[in-house]
């Protein structure tokens, strides 16, 4: 096909119109880079489509990750706090079944301590329900007697008498600053609560209404919670006692 082309008019519409010719100028006009560089381009934004939709797979993958991750992170911290409280509670009923052993050491392990913490001299044991042969027979008996002579003249009454006679050791004592005398109400127990608090401090108000002396409360065992050693200071407002904790530390 013949294509004359007198003007620009004439190139540029043989250019539109005749495909042959427009291939054959751009031949000449263009590099080989040019020419292939739509072809290219075609492949490079594939190629970024093909990467955006694998980054935004990798992305839901390592957001789902990090949920998994939180969720076994709080898992963890789930199990430690369960295992903390059950181990805590172990500790605490095994405490609890070591407290008859308690009683029965007491009044050796107890008594320096009670004179050196409290400023106590001669500490001596006069009565333990269960301590036959720890003090002596005279002494256990003269305690006896005075609650006998305290229930007959209406000083005592039955439930104040049966809680000395339940509490778990008495000491009669002397403080060093002054030598006055001072008796010692103890509670014995695995794991020190609120009862044996309670008990401490009314054993040691009874004992003070017999022998018409101070008298002081104090629990002994191998653990007590955070929560009963708050209760177990002084409230002059309540009219409460501060009872003294001795915490066992060895585990026989």
């Amino acid at each position: 096909m013949v294509i004359t082309i007198r003007n620009t008019d004439d190139f540029i519409r043989a250019l539109r119109e005749n495909e042959e010719f427009r291939d054959a100028a751009r031949r000449e006009l263009l590099t080989e880079d040019l020419l292939n560089l739509p072809g290219e381009f075609r492949e490079f934004r594939s190629g970024v489509e093909e990467f955006m939709v694998g980054s935004n797979e990798f992305r839901s993958s390592v957001e789902e990750f990090m949920v998994g991750s939180n969720e076994f992170r709080a898992g963890m911290e789930g199990f430690r706090e369960s295992a903390k409280r059950e181990f805590a509670e172990l500790n605490y009923k095994v405490d609890d079944l070591r407290g008859h052993l308690l009683e029965s050491k007491m009044h050796t392990r107890l008594r320096q301590r009670l004179g050196r913490e409290l400023g106590l001299d001669k500490v001596r044991v006069i009565w333990m329900p269960s301590g036959n042969g720890v003090q002596p027979q005279s002494r256990a008996q003269r305690f006896s007697d005075n609650l006998d002579r305290a229930l007959e003249t209406d000083q005592l009454t039955s439930s104040e008498v049966d809680r000395l006679l339940d509490t778990d050791m008495i000491v009669w004592t002397s403080r060093i600053s002054d030598g006055a005398t001072v008796y010692v109400a103890v509670e014995a127990s695995g794991v020190m609560g609120v009862r044996d608090i309670d008990r401490a401090r009314e054993s040691a108000r009874v004992l003070t209404k017999l022998y018409d002396a101070p008298a002081i409360p104090a629990v002994y065992g191998f653990s007590i919670a955070s929560e009963q050693t708050e209760l177990a200071r002084s409230d002059p407002d309540a009219g409460l006692q501060e009872v003294h904790v001795f915490p066992e530390l060895e585990r026989f």
